[in-house]
């Protein structure tokens, strides 16, 4: 019954549109475009979808590490630990700069007063939060030999 009122309605706002005329509108027209509709109101219908992933994608990226405070500690961290590291040209210098500058500041048992610390736990702490868990690991990194291209000895 719905269906056959449909199909009257539809037939009559045909004849409406076409001023009485009911071969002014193209059929295949006509389907073109109800399909084109229904195209877009299925991609309509998926946008609550589509937004609901976004939103939840951004949210769990956003809490998965708090980029802010990580970025201040590693800064931090790379200022104190990298200290006059860039100066090393050589075996010498690198071992001169792991003693007197990286392990003092690593395996450091005294409190930023100077005070020994007689709790383990507390031990090894680098500005004031910050403390090694596990070993230490020191890797050596090295390159393909090559010619400078810019070579200043000469």
């Amino acid at each position: 019954r719905i269906e056959g009122a449909a199909r009257e309605y539809t037939f009559q706002a045909m004849k409406l549109l076409a001023g009485g005329n009911e071969d002014l509108l193209d059929r295949n027209i006509m389907l073109h475009n109800l399909e084109a509709q229904q195209k877009r109101n299925i991609g309509l219908l998926s946008l609550p979808f589509s937004l609901l992933f976004f939103f939840s994608f951004a949210y769990s990226a956003f809490q998965h590490e708090d980029v802010t405070n990580r970025y201040l500690i590693e800064t931090g961290l790379s200022t104190v630990l990298a200290k006059g590291a860039s100066d090393i040209s050589n075996i010498a210098e690198t071992w001169d700069w792991l003693n007197t500058t990286l392990f003092p500041i690593i395996f450091n048992q005294k409190d930023s007063r100077g005070i020994h610390l007689d709790d383990k736990l507390e031990w090894s702490r680098v500005l004031s939060y910050n403390s090694l868990v596990g070993p230490l690991f020191i890797e050596q990194e090295r390159s393909e030999k090559a010619i400078c291209k810019n070579d200043e000895s000469g």
